[in-house]
């Protein structure tokens, strides 16, 4: 038992540690990008952000769309490929226009 709870200590620890490196890497590399693109900006190769100031996107996103089973298999053309092309035609008109757009299908 104690081996055992052992074991699962060293593990979350283990995770917790690849945790924060990952963590780390991110702000470290956010931070080399960030000061790469400040030095453009001085130097005169990136444009300021006043040419910027009314650049739009416009996002789209969506939680979970649950694919249930007689679902999913009237989308099956084969048994390895799939085609929702008939299940998302209602959408286009919605997200036609987006610049970006995300839906999480499970």
């Amino acid at each position: 038992m104690k081996r055992k709870n052992f074991s699962r200590k060293i593990k979350n620890r283990v995770i917790i540690i690849f945790v924060c490196l990952v963590a780390l890497l991110t702000v470290f590399f956010a931070i080399s990008k960030l000061s790469n693109v400040h030095k453009n900006i001085q130097n005169g190769r990136i444009s300021t952000k006043e040419q910027y100031q009314n650049a739009e996107i416009t996002l789209g996103c969506t939680g979970d769309i649950l694919i249930h089973s007689p679902i999913l298999d009237s989308c099956c053309e084969d048994q390895k490929d799939y085609n929702f092309d008939d299940i998302f035609t209602c959408l286009k008109p919605y997200i036609s226009d987006l610049d970006y757009s995300v839906a999480n299908v499970v």
